[in-house]
Order: C-alpha cells, then structure tokens, then sequence
C-alpha cells in the first residue's frame, strides 16, 4: 500500500524572513504600500538633536558655571529612532607652515602633499573618527573608515569652515613684555578632530554621522590662547633665557566661526523595483509608480540591502551635496524626487524650533 507524502509550505516570521532572504520581505511590504518599518514611502523617522553636556565651556548645573576642564569643545547627540549618535569636538594646535621651498625635489613633493592635504586652500575640515558600537572591540572595519573620509570630504568641499576661522590670535601674560627677539616666529591654528560613535543602529548611518558633526560643530568654542613666560639664567655670566608655552583659557572663548549658509542636512534614498513576477494591487498603492519606489531614510536589514542610493545633501533650498550609488536606472524623475523631499526635510530639521542646532 502506498503513502502519498503532503509538503507544508514554511511560514516565517519577519524578522527571520529579513534575515534569510530580506529581499523578499521587502516586496511583500511594498506590495500593500508600506514598508516593513511601517513607514510611508516618503515617510522619515523623527530626529531629535541636543548637547551632550561635557564641552570644556558648557554651562554646567545648577550654578551655570562652565567646566573649564577637559578637552572637548563641542558636542551633540542625535537620536532617530532606535539609533543614537554622539559627536565630540577636540582640538589641537599647530604651526603654520608657510615658508617657501627652493629645492625643486622638496618643493615637488610638498606640492604633492598639499594637494592631498588641502594644505594650501583657504577652507579646513575635520579630522572625523566613527565607531559603530557593534558588541565587541577591534580595529575600524571598512564601513566606519569609508564614513569617517567621507565626513572628512563633505565638510571640506561644502566651505563650512574657512582657515581663517581655525587663526589663533596670541594674547601673552606675564609680569613683563616678552622682548622681541624671543617672540614666536610662526602662526598657529587649531586643528579639530571629531570623534562619533554610533549605538543601536538600524539602517545606513552616514545621515545622522553628518547631522551630529554638524550640530557639533555649531556648538564647538575655540578656546583664547596666550603665550605664558618662563625666564631661566643659566652659564657662569648668568646669561637669561627666555622661553615660552601656549596655554588654553579655562574661560575665556569664542564660539567656531561657520558659513551658516553652507550648513545642510544630508537624506539618504533607496530606490527599488517591484518584482513583476509577484502580483500586486496598484489600488493599495499609496504613491503611483512606474515599478521603481523611492523610499526615504533606509531602515532595518530589509531596506539596507538596497543597492542603488541616493544621498543629497541640502540646506532646505540649495543642492550643496549629490552622491548615486548603483545609478543604472535612475532617472531625472527619480532626481527630481529626491531633491524635493530632501529640501522639505532640511527645512524641517534645520528650522524646527526645540532642535538645539
């Protein structure tokens, strides 16, 4: 006697489906006009933007008085979501270097220098640092790295930060003038480094990693920098010398100067085509599409196996950033798309009021 064999099709739920084929999960949501966020297509998630509260000229509680210790200049932190985000500014000083080569060979390659270094422009950038907390510790992983130059690059190409701003005015202090001979030869400059950790992420994180530095940024104080004497007499003749160290104010400072018109906030889209071999309802459609979707601010394992992206950066009326990845099929519409959400989400995000920017 034979036995007929019956097969029961496996029902996943969506967190394991995300998981195992995250592509699939993905269609079925799109097919009813959701995502598995929930989210509308054009939908963001809420972002929150405050201070951390440990910048070395941060009022601190309940006196108001300011720290006047530590290192950090400025800071922030971002939360959208489930992700957290926080951005500490510190700094350092430098010398200027100026001085005119003759050598050819030194000067050809101070030349090849410069223009990797960007020595010789009149903007500066950040030094950035990102570290994706992701339960254990190690050196940056390749997606921490490609963010951190990203930063790097994006500050430096939008102007937010002329070198001028980062000039160091030399106050001095102490009981006599420093004589001339003895004065610094050199300029110096602050050189600012950021580093930004990110908890609990869901999704690409480059957007809220560019919000945070920025906001930071519009926090950072530059501390008053003075020359304090030190007097010595050494040798038989009791000859005097003279020298001197540059000290940090505990106090005095004056906030970062910024081209406020060069501030932006960067919208990251994901551009996906339905699967034509799955039927689906174009009446619960909520956006009419030509089998490609946009969806706004990329969340979950789902949505982040997305290949082709779209980042635009924006300060609510003008382009100042545009980065496609996976561009094969994107269109102008798809452009066009995307810059007018992302402009609507920089005027909300730069111009809500309760957002300490």
């Amino acid at each position: 006697m034979s036995e007929t064999a019956s097969f029961k099709p496996n029902n996943f739920p969506p967190d394991v489906l995300a998981q195992i084929a995250p592509d699939v999960l993905l269609q079925k949501y799109l097919q009813i006009g959701l995502r598995p966020s929930l989210r509308k297509f054009d939908e963001f998630r809420p972002v929150v933007i405050s201070r951390a509260g440990v910048g070395r000229y941060e009022a601190s509680e309940p006196n108001g008085d300011i720290n006047g210790v530590g290192s950090v200049l400025g800071s922030s932190i971002v939360k959208s979501g489930k992700t957290t985000v926080i951005c500490l500014i510190s700094g350092a000083i430098v010398e200027d270097d100026h001085e005119l080569v003759n050598d050819y060979r030194t000067k050809l390659e101070k030349d090849i220098i410069d223009s990797e270094t960007h020595t010789d422009s009149k903007k500066a950038t950040v030094y950035t640092e990102v570290e994706i907390s992701r339960g254990g510790s190690g050196p940056p992983n390749e997606e921490e790295i490609a963010i951190s130059q990203r930063l790097y690059e994006t500050i430096y190409h939008s102007g937010l930060i002329d070198r001028d701003a980062l000039k160091i005015q030399l106050e001095f202090k102490g009981s006599e003038g420093l004589e001339q001979e003895f004065l610094p030869q050199t300029s110096y400059s602050f050189v600012l480094y950021a580093t930004i950790q990110v908890f609990s992420r869901a999704g690409p994180v480059y957007d809220l990693c560019y919000g945070a530095l920025i906001s930071a940024l519009r926090q950072t104080r530059l501390p008053a920098v003075y020359i304090a004497e030190k007097r010595t007499e050494v040798g038989v003749r009791r000859v005097r010398v003279e020298d001197y160290d540059l000290v940090c104010e505990a106090e005095k400072n004056e906030l970062l100067k910024l081209n406020e018109d060069r501030i932006a906030w960067s919208s990251t889209f994901g551009l996906v085509e339905l699967d034509k071999d799955v039927p689906h309802d174009e009446d619960k459609m909520e956006i009419d599409t030509d089998g490609k979707i946009l969806l706004a601010e990329l969340e979950g394992e789902a949505e982040e196996n997305i290949d082709t992206r779209i980042t635009v950066s924006s300060n609510g009326s003008t382009l100042s950033g545009l980065s496609v990845y996976g561009a094969a099929g994107v269109t102008k519409e798809d452009l066009k798309k995307a810059f007018d959400l992302a402009n609507r989400r920089a005027q909300y995000v730069l111009n809500s009021e309760g957002l300490e920017m």
